[in-house]
């Protein structure tokens, strides 16, 4: 199931907000002024920012782009098994430089694989193919039938088309949604700093979405720190460069449930001892 578009700042606000619910940050929380007004506050700018992003509609229909990618999932490679293994030349001719595809480079694949299968059924002299006419009548026992072939030209019709009637589209108000992107991520920014210095729990940022968990080269995972301006929506990235370091500035081990996040407390000085 895909996620829905609502970008990369919101879903971080939302990640922030959801872990505000746990007891254990509310606590460290609450002594800098955080309380249900506040949570309120973030809730009701990112609702604000959300409605108007999904309000926006795509440049094509999303529920007949999904029709026409699984009826490609089902017939391409029924399409492509039969003419490899029975015409061959034919399938040269169809499937050059032709693969399956997904989301809207679904609607180029499809109207090639027709528009190729109807060129190889014409007579040669049409720049058909002499092999075309049985290859097509072989399909079509195999099931991909004249109805099935229009079905695909039917919904290639309908994507992207624009509708008769554009009296209900209301108007994208750009700067009504930068701002309200705006609004949202100033408090995301002032709460999320506060709690990346109060909070050193390693569970508690990732409910907070401070951590990410990345793999290395060498196969290994591991959390490092995601910072404010890193808005990459990825979960599964590889590592190369530095990241979370799992000590403190002391040379002490951090790489349970306990990170420091903030700079280490200078060690005091030991006191000197009196004279005897």
């Amino acid at each position: 199931m895909a996620d829905l578009n609502i970008g990369a700042k919101p879903r971080r606000a939302l990640t922030f907000t959801l872990g505000l619910s746990d007891p254990h940050i509310w606590l460290k929380l609450t002594p800098y002024g955080l309380d249900q007004a506040e949570i309120a506050k973030g809730t009701e700018r990112l609702n604000a920012l959300t409605t108007a992003r999904l309000a926006i509609k795509p440049a094509y229909d999303a529920n007949v782009l999904a029709t026409l990618d699984a009826w490609e999932n089902h017939w391409f490679p029924i399409v492509e098994v039969v003419l490899r293994t029975n015409y061959p030349d034919v399938h040269a001719v169809v499937f050059l430089n032709l693969t399956q595809t997904s989301g809207v480079d679904v609607i180029v694949g499809v109207r090639t694989l027709l528009d190729r299968l109807d060129l190889v059924a014409k007579p040669v002299e049409d720049g058909g193919h002499a092999q075309g006419p049985a290859a097509i009548a072989l399909l079509e026992k195999r099931g991909f039938k004249s109805p099935v072939r229009l079905e695909a030209r039917g919904l290639l019709a309908q994507v992207g088309t624009v509708p008769a009637d554009l009296s209900a589209v209301a108007p994208v108000d750009a700067e009504a949604i930068a701002k309200a992107e705006q609004d949202l991520w100033n408090w995301y920014l002032e709460w999320s700093g506060i709690a990346r210095t109060v909070i050193r729990d390693r569970t508690l940022l990732r409910k907070l979405g401070f951590l990410r968990r990345v793999r290395r080269p060498d196969g290994r995972e591991e959390d490092v720190l995601v910072d404010d301006d890193d808005l990459e929506e990825t979960d599964d990235v590889i590592v190369t460069g530095q990241d979370v370091d799992d000590t403190n500035s002391a040379g002490d081990d951090v790489t349970g449930d306990d990170l420091v996040t903030g700079p280490t407390p200078p060690t005091p000085e030991p006191e000197p001892e009196p004279n005897a």
